[in-house]
């Protein structure tokens, strides 16, 4: 990126480092610029889209399933800038419906959000998600929305905040249960504050309860994979941060509902040694939930747009057709 010449004058030099292949958009003046070389003997790529802030391109491989790149270099010009995250937000609203598409969920809940909700409303109705309720971000970190389709669910609510919002769940011929949609903050004090939440609506819970959403916290040293310089220290570290984690589901009557699909949700999206992953996403729900919904299971989805594996919560079993996420 910025590459400062253009494409022809290197061209020959990467085909003698095995890169024979390319997409390019060249600088325009004296800025920008983007190439992108593959070796076409190890992977697969086709080009979709090209302009001065962004390639977007699909990326396979033999017997690897294919995934999107979408290679960018944002312009320093705010203005200029808007257009290139208009076009990733076009990208967040295909993988969106594609989703709802493939798994029809009654309720959608979606954190981290990035953006004020006034401005995806209107593409949530065409989806037919017509209902809402949501607590916006602060400053530029932050955000629940919880979506859902009043014609197949009824959902009432009671509590929310930055952290947490908390509804009550009915539908024609089956019982109420109540669901606390959890974005934990990544600063440990504030999540203490929703631990106390969680606990004081533990100590009265008699109702059916199910508690999902990103933890930011992971359950022991398996659930999360990555490289430091000190691993003793690090082990440690962990160790006393999972403990701390598992007492606090104990203390709330939870379990935890497991999960297929990819086991660590969420990824820091770095290379190689620097990268970290960790299962901070998951599903808890208390005794009476679990007796209810005997067929109740949580399947994780690939990552795709986001950092983060999207979660899904069926409450019924999907051989009967029931294909009802939360």
């Amino acid at each position: 990126m910025e590459t400062k010449v253009e494409f022809q004058s290197m061209g020959m030099f990467f085909n003698t480092l095995g890169l024979t292949t390319s997409a390019h958009v060249d600088l325009i003046g004296k800025s920008g610029g983007i190439w992108m070389l593959w070796n076409p003997n190890n992977v697969n790529v086709r080009i979709s889209k090209a302009n001065s802030q962004m390639i977007l391109a699909t990326i396979s491989r033999q017997n690897y399933p294919e995934w999107m790149l979408s290679a960018v270099y944002a312009s320093p010009n705010p203005r200029v800038r808007d257009e290139l995250w208009e076009n990733l937000d076009n990208k967040f609203k295909r993988d969106i419906k594609e989703l709802i598409k493939i798994h029809k969920p009654d309720i959608l809940v979606l954190m981290e959000t990035k953006v004020e909700f006034q401005s995806m409303g209107m593409f949530f109705n065409t989806l037919g998600l017509t209902t809402s309720a949501h607590v916006d971000l602060i400053g530029k970190s932050g955000g629940i929305w919880m979506l859902w389709n009043p014609n197949n669910v009824n959902v009432r609510i009671s509590k929310a905040n930055s952290q947490m919002i908390l509804a009550t769940i009915s539908r024609q011929n089956y019982p109420e249960w109540m669901l606390s949609a959890v974005y934990a903050s990544p600063n440990p004090r504030v999540r203490d504050e929703l631990w106390e939440n969680l606990d004081n609506i533990a100590q009265d819970m008699n109702q059916p309860w199910l508690v999902a959403g990103d933890f930011n916290d992971y359950g022991s040293s398996v659930e999360k994979q990555g490289f430091t310089m000190n691993q003793n220290q690090n082990l440690t570290q962990s160790q006393t941060r999972s403990r701390k984690f598992n007492d606090r589901i104990n203390h709330c009557n939870l379990m935890d509902l497991g999960c297929t699909g990819p086991k660590l949700t969420w990824s820091n999206n770095r290379q190689g040694w620097a990268n970290t992953l960790a299962r901070l996403d998951r599903a808890l729900c208390n005794t009476e939930w679990r007796t209810q919904f005997l067929d109740g299971f949580v399947r994780n989805v690939p990552r795709t747009y986001s950092d983060h594996s999207p979660m899904m919560v069926y409450t019924q079993d999907i051989y009967f057709m029931e294909w009802r996420s939360t």
